[in-house]
């Protein structure tokens, strides 16, 4: 009933002028089932021009429509988890260029959308990272590999640099022709700040235990170095007195393992107070 109207309309703006013109709209069969067509109308003519006859078909294209309707509704849904994810989410180009861009994107980079639009990946890859970038792109587009993942360093605008996350999918034609890749990148950051910071203070500690162990080896006298409860070094002349190997002691949790059996608890508690206390001496 909705559709009745424009297309009495249709038909007869056609039937007037003849012309073969197309009208897609809903019928309703007795069952009460909804139905949607097409309908095609032509007319036929006399020497002077005036419609004699009309002539018309009509075409079941429900499957086309409900088809049609579901692929609008999923691009819909994917625009809107497109451009609200919280996550960086771009369409990039076989060659590079930067088709489509969330706002996270342009956050994490420091570009407007416009500004991206007109780059490509390869723009603002750190140079050290790009040749492999590159690898994994050609791999992806033969065939090789399913998808990308690593970790790369983009050139932000302001000049700096900034590490991501990215995982990256490719869109084939139906003959099998790379259309797009999806892309996905997050900002890691701060993560990796961190892991450079820990990786330093490793360092700084191994030095430092290094350090300590070349001084217990030079001494003459018997000499420990324990981290905790751990003995983490011991010198040839400790080995020589107690008889112990360096395996044996290294290794070995507190009390020492050529202390008395009768006296290590006890030493074990002059050796936690002298530590607490900063330093000092006591016999075994």
């Amino acid at each position: 009933p909705d559709d009745r109207e424009r297309v009495g309309t249709s038909v007869q703006e056609g039937g007037a002028q003849g012309e073969r013109s197309f009208t897609k709209y809903r019928i309703v069969r007795p069952d009460g089932e909804l139905r949607y067509v097409q309908g095609l109308r032509f007319g036929r003519h006399d020497a002077q021009g005036n419609i004699t006859h009309l002539f018309g078909t009509i075409q079941d294209v429900t499957d086309q429509r409900c088809t049609e309707a579901a692929r609008d509704e999923a691009e819909s849904m994917f625009e809107m988890a497109f451009s609200q994810a919280p996550t960086g989410m771009a369409v990039v180009a076989p060659d590079g260029r930067w088709l489509k861009v969330n706002q996270a994107v342009c956050q994490i980079t420091g570009f407007s959308e416009q500004e991206l639009l007109a780059r490509t990946f390869q723009d603002i890859t750190h140079p050290a990272d790009l040749d492999a970038d590159l690898a994994h792109v050609e791999r992806l587009l033969a065939g090789e590999i399913t998808g990308i993942q690593m970790e790369k360093r983009y050139l932000t605008r302001d000049g700096g640099q900034i590490w991501v996350s990215l995982s990256v999918s490719l869109v084939r034609s139906e003959d099998g022709t790379p259309r797009y890749f999806i892309s996905q990148i997050n900002d890691i950051s701060k993560r990796k700040d961190a892991e450079q910071r820990l990786q330093e203070a490793e360092r700084r500690a191994r030095n430092e235990r290094d350090h300590a162990t070349a001084i217990i080896t030079a001494m003459h006298e018997g000499y420990a170095l324990t981290v905790g409860d751990e003995v983490s070094a011991v010198n040839e002349a400790l080995c020589t007195l107690t008889g112990y190997s360096e395996a044996e002691l290294v290794g070995a949790m507190l009390p020492f393992p050529f202390w008395p059996p009768d006296l290590q608890a006890e030493s074990l508690v002059l050796l936690k107070q002298i530590v607490d206390q900063g330093g000092g001496t006591f016999e075994v």
